[in-house]
């Protein structure tokens, strides 16, 4: 995740800001963002398909990266908490959806994700701990 400068035809806005995206199956088949071809606004959170941001950096070389879950009505699930990106090495990151709630976390670089898990290494994907600065929870159910 290592910040570069724009370069030759990557002119985007924010070409430096990884994300990882849960979209609904809906999403390549209409416009996420703008307006349709009669000048409708067209959003999938507004029509209920919904967005899950487990993680993104929202601006160009930004270091703060955030979870948020986008839902019909623009029920929104997210705080302000965040997690520093690295700069210049990698994450391991998990998102496990466990009903009724949505657990995304900065694991530790020893997490083994092998051919199977262990029941503690559930246990300790599925736990959350309010006070830690790697856990996000998005409650999904009743």
């Amino acid at each position: 995740m290592d910040h570069y400068n724009n370069t030759g035809t990557d002119q985007g806005m924010i070409s430096d800001a990884p994300a990882l995206w849960f979209l609904n199956a809906a999403i390549p088949r209409i416009l996420q963002y703008g307006n349709d071809r009669n000048n409708i606004p067209c959003s999938c959170w507004s029509t209920g398909c919904g967005e899950f941001d487990a993680f993104e950096v929202l601006s160009n070389g930004q270091e703060k990266a955030k979870s948020t879950l986008h839902r019909q009505n623009n029920l929104e699930g997210g705080d302000s908490n965040y997690f520093k990106r690295p700069v210049g090495s990698t994450l391991k990151f998990a998102v496990v959806w466990n009903y009724p709630n949505i657990i995304a976390l900065v694991l530790d670089d020893s997490f083994d994700f092998g051919s199977t898990l262990s029941d503690d290494q559930v246990q300790s994907l599925v736990s959350y701990d309010p006070n830690s600065w790697v856990h996000s929870l998005f409650a999904i159910g009743d």
